[in-house]
């Protein structure tokens, strides 16, 4: 006797914007560091999964300019020029 059936299994979705891990600096709260109109912001962020060499956060909007170079040499607000990469 056997009874055949099918099973769906609902894996977890991740929420969040997926940034560069080096970007993400940690102390009393996490934080990176944007661009607002040539100005650096510092942004508090909440970690989510891990992947690889990447973080999920809570805290970041789509259109947010991160600085990914150079992350130790800024202060918030001073002002920079942003550079695409080529």
């Amino acid at each position: 006797l056997g009874a055949v059936g099918s099973v769906a299994f609902l894996l977890g979705q991740t929420q969040g914007i997926k940034i560069p891990i080096h970007t993400v600096f940690s102390g009393e709260e996490d934080f990176v560091y944007t661009v607002v109109e040539g100005v650096v912001i510092k942004k508090v962020v909440s970690l989510g999964p891990v992947d690889d060499k990447y973080v999920y956060v809570q805290g970041l909007e789509a259109g947010d300019q991160l600085i990914v170079r150079g992350m130790k040499r800024v202060k918030p607000g001073e002002f920079v020029s942003v550079m695409m990469p080529s």
